[in-house]
């Protein structure tokens, strides 16, 4: 191996160092502005900033049914469901603005809202 080499590895390597402390340290989600709104029957029910320390299980009893919404610090989850099919819990955990989940026989709505970060999807190359 020549120096050329070794020097073109160590590179490769620092830089790959780099872009993980930056993924995982220094770029963590924005909380600013970041909410959680929660609709029943096309009714806000309750809007929730989602900041570093949002960790709350609401339980919601309506005349249409009974659902259990875990928010966390990065998104929302229903957990519990009386409905007959359960497709909004199999649906699973959302924390990017503009998702939604959604309880049809029970009405319930969770979006999360915000400023949504520049991402490339897969039709963007």
């Amino acid at each position: 191996m020549k120096k050329f080499d070794k020097i073109i590895i160590v590179c490769v390597l620092l830089i790959s160092l780099f872009g993980f402390l930056y993924l995982r340290y220094i770029k963590e989600d924005n909380f600013n502005d970041k909410k959680a709104i929660i609709s029943i029957d096309g009714e806000i029910y309750k809007t929730v900033e989602l900041t570093k320390d949002t960790e709350e299980t609401i339980e919601l009893d309506t005349e249409f049914g009974k659902n259990t919404i875990k928010l966390y610090k990065q998104g929302a989850d229903i957990i519990d469901a009386d409905c007959p099919d359960k497709v909004c819990v199999e649906d699973g955990f959302i924390d990017k603005p503009g998702e939604i989940l959604v309880c049809l026989p029970n009405k319930v709505v969770i979006e999360i809202i915000g400023e949504k970060e520049d991402e490339l999807d897969d039709t963007s190359y």
